[in-house]
């Protein structure tokens, strides 16, 4: 809406358009965005499923800081409510002095999709990181936009992102097997100390930074040599026109010729969710109540908790994220700072500190394929949680206050440039003006309170159950997935099963 604005309003001023014409020409636009072809192979599943990563972003505010809502904004809101293509992925950027009418706008838009578009992203927490995390002059900040599952990036001045991504819950998994991969027998990690020895949670937890602390060295000097191979080899001429710098330094984009190398992503870590629910539950269970033993509990682990229902009741019951329970929340928060500050030690082959991103698309699944049974009561092999700031599948049952309690406990102004975080609502909820308000109260609360992003699901379970049943009667049922939106019949059945058991909050 910035960009086209000067455009859009010279045309209606000399006449060469109406108000409906730039709709359809909008509309069009987004037919083209729509049309890609979305890679199916085995990591575009992995990664990304239906998704072609094309985001359009609005709102915010002018480089003086003022409200940047124009009548483009509004236009480009009604052209995604009407048509309902899964792409392009829009985000809208909140601030204090946002308009209630552009407010309204959007949660109607949110309403009658039920797919989480628009997504919601806070312009204060993004210029906080953008400024004081990466040093981006304020004015240009301010004309920041939203890339991937909602990274902000400096508008047209950022360069390529490449990352590795790390397994956090793997990486737990391994420090309770001092290194060793309990699938394979396989030393993985490092040996960091047998976990049946340590009579603390202290214990565990530098345990478990040494052995996170090991594979970001491994994944950083592989992420370097791809760096330098990938600036050799590739160029992306095009691009390179369109960035600031590139032509002035001499320099492509995919070699680093953008103003803003520090915004180059660089590692990317997930299931700090369930890391924190497990350290909570060995915490709680075994170390103050003492009512499992370490050996015990490994042991149960081990046999996938086959024969010790009642001892994987016990963890289930364990505090949980997503319940504004300190007793979990503080944990989570400090995994997540401590990882996020870790990962950011390392250099990129451009000479600054890497970038990191938490979004993860459908990873969470895939990972979790790689991961046996958690302390957190969790099943091998099933998916971790999804995001980097929503709950584990079913154990958020505080209702959605609680969750944005939780979620806005950890330091967004340095977590916050790509923390995904999804919420499932009940449509019931979103009836009438009062639902409209009550779901804009919540959003303001999740941004006032510091967090960074949030993106809704309105589809009723029952809804997605018979979808998947009778896929062909259901061809356009729309739902967000992670950073993006897709068809639902279009997903895997794994996909569409973690979106099916995500807890439905209602106000």
């Amino acid at each position: 809406d910035q960009d086209l604005y000067p455009l859009y309003r010279r045309d209606l001023v000399e006449g060469r358009l109406t108000r409906q014409e730039a709709a359809e020409l909008l509309g069009c636009l987004w037919v083209k965005f729509a049309e890609l072809e979305v890679a199916k192979g085995d990591m575009a599943k992995q990664a990304a499923q239906a998704n072609t990563a094309q985001d359009v972003t609005i709102g915010g505010v002018t480089p003086d800081g003022k409200d940047a809502t124009n009548e483009l904004t509004y236009l480009i809101l009604e052209v995604t409510r009407q048509l309902k293509t899964v792409q392009p992925s829009l985000y809208l950027r909140c601030h204090r002095a946002m308009p209630a009418e552009l407010w309204k706008k959007a949660v109607e838009v949110v309403r009658d999709r039920g797919d989480g578009m628009p997504a919601f992203l806070n312009d204060e927490s993004a210029l906080l990181n953008l400024v004081g995390q990466h040093h981006i002059p304020l004015q240009e900040a301010r004309d920041w936009a939203a890339t991937g599952c909602g990274t902000t990036q400096a508008n047209h001045a950022s360069p390529w992102d490449t990352f590795i991504g790390l397994n956090t819950a793997k990486i737990f998994e391994l420090t309770l097997s001092n290194g060793v991969d309990p699938r394979t027998g396989k030393r993985l990690g490092i040996a960091t100390g047998d976990p049946k020895t340590f009579s603390s949670l202290e214990e565990l937890y530098n345990a478990f930074k040494r052995q996170f602390e090991y594979f970001v060295d491994v994944s950083a000097k592989s992420l370097r040599l791809y760096w330098l191979v990938r600036n050799q080899s590739y160029s992306l001429p095009f691009t390179s026109a369109l960035t600031d710098d590139c032509i002035s330094r001499g320099m492509d984009h995919a070699a680093g010729g953008a103003r803003y190398p520090q915004l180059q992503k660089g590692l990317c870590d997930k299931g700090h969710q369930n890391v924190a629910d497990s350290m909570a539950a060995i915490k709680k269970l075994v170390f103050e109540e003492k009512k499992i033993s370490m050996p015990d509990l490994l042991e149960a682990m081990s046999a996938n908790f086959e024969g010790r229902e009642a001892m994987r009741q016990m963890l289930l019951s364990a505090p949980k994220y997503g319940n504004d329970d300190d007793y979990v929340d503080e944990i989570f928060g400090e995994v997540s700072l401590w990882t996020q500050r870790r990962m950011v030690e390392e250099m990129n082959v451009l000479g600054t500190n890497t970038s990191t991103g938490r979004g993860g698309v459908t990873q969470h699944l895939y990972y979790g394929k790689t991961v046996g049974a958690l302390p957190d009561g969790r099943k091998a092999w099933e998916p971790l949680a999804d995001g980097s700031l929503s709950p584990m599948r079913g154990m958020d049952v505080n209702g959605p206050t609680a969750v944005i309690k939780s979620a806005t406990k950890v330091n967004h102004t340095e977590v916050g440039r790509n923390s995904l975080f999804n919420m499932k609502i009940s449509a019931s909820s979103m009836q009438g003006e009062e639902g409209l308000q009550k779901l804009i109260a919540l959003i303001k609360t999740h941004f006032n309170r510091g967090g960074h992003h949030i993106q809704f699901n309105l589809m009723g379970q029952d809804v997605l159950l018979e979808a998947k049943k009778h896929p062909e009667q259901h061809k356009d049922l729309l739902v967000r997935v992670a950073g993006y939106s897709a068809y639902f019949v279009d997903l895997s059945p794994e996909v569409q099963d973690d979106i099916i058991a995500r807890a439905e909050q209602c106000f």
